[in-house]
């Protein structure tokens, strides 16, 4: 039991780590590929017991990987079977898989690495390009995701899952802490209860709703979502909304209790969130007096995904929740 509450709150965490970057490139601030190239060195080194090193500080723009260990085992430099390097993005695209193969011909890795990883930090991995084929002599590409990485945690010595999550943490709240002050958030309270955000797509005469543009057929299309707390103490009076994304209006919000609407099916909803794409959503609930009772964060993918998960998804929902992931 321990081992998979590990496992899925560190893949929960890894989905926040992607849409938390996600956000941050969207705005254009690129300094988010460095402190994901760390995080994920650390981590990896926990759970594998690797010592890969940051290749781009021996040599800056290192040749189709960011990450290696060259020397696992005993073996000379290069000759080893289990050598491998990582490349880490999270840039949902096959033609990543095809160009980082083609950088690791040109610039012969094979010397050096036998296995290269390209670790796409996003919850499922794009397809193999069309045709794909792997390199005679190496190195062997291997593609992997958070869900791979669950999977493996699940099979993983536990010591080494424990101290994984242990790293994982320690990052996260580092990486929060920055979030939290650049968006004048308060700290997180400690030792309370963690109620769920969910959402919903909104539907109206069996479609999804979506915003009307001045501009015809916008692409991608802007969906209206409804956006509600499950599990809030009877004690929280309201809750206030902010996501972590400049870009929206109205941002943040607050939601009153409605008169004698205790531990509701929908608590604190809301009904005017318009999205296109993925966002980190930070939730507080408040008492008397405003006093902070509890704090939760999660990507809108993961609030849409633990309501519909739980129903019959039609084709039309199925292409908006990708579309959700994909942006």
């Amino acid at each position: 039991m321990e081992r998979l509450e590990l496992s899925i709150k560190t893949a929960d965490s890894l989905n926040l780590l992607a849409a938390m970057l996600k956000t941050r490139s969207r705005a254009g601030l690129t300094d988010a590929n460095h402190c994901l190239e760390t995080i994920v060195k650390l981590f990896f080194n926990a759970l594998f017991g690797w010592n890969l090193e940051n290749l781009n500080t021996i040599l800056p723009n290192y040749p189709a990987a960011d990450l290696g260990d060259a020397n696992l085992g005993d073996a000379p430099l290069g000759r080893n079977p289990r050598s491998v390097a990582i490349q880490v993005t999270n840039q949902a695209s096959s033609s990543k898989i095809g160009d980082t193969q083609e950088k690791a011909r040109t610039q012969k890795l094979n010397k050096k690495f036998k296995r290269l990883i390209i670790f796409f930090l996003l919850p499922k991995k794009p397809s193999l390009p069309r045709n794909f084929t792997q390199l005679t002599a190496g190195p062997k590409i291997e593609t992997w995701d958070i869900t791979d990485i669950l999977k493996l945690m699940l099979d993983s010595d536990l010591k080494a899952l424990r101290k994984a999550a242990i790293v994982l943490d320690e990052e996260m709240n580092g990486v929060n802490s920055q979030l939290r002050a650049e968006f004048n958030l308060e700290k997180r309270p400690q030792g309370v209860s963690r109620p769920i955000l969910m959402a919903r797509f909104h539907v109206a005469d069996g479609v999804l709703s979506t915003v009307k543009h001045k501009r015809k057929n916008h692409v991608p299309p802007e969906y209206k979502i409804d956006l509600w707390i499950e599990g809030a103490p009877g004690v929280t009076e309201s809750v206030n909304f902010e996501i972590l994304d400049k870009g929206f209006n109205e941002n943040p919000w607050s939601v009153q209790r409605k008169n004698g609407s205790n531990q509701s099916p929908r608590d604190f909803l809301t009904t005017d969130l318009n999205s296109w794409g993925d966002v980190v959503i930070l939730a507080k609930g408040r008492g008397q007096k405003n006093k902070e009772l509890w704090f939760i964060e999660s990507t809108l993918y993961q609030a849409l995904i633990r309501d519909h998960d739980t129903r019959k998804k039609t084709p039309e929902i199925k292409r908006a929740l990708k579309q959700i992931l994909d942006n």
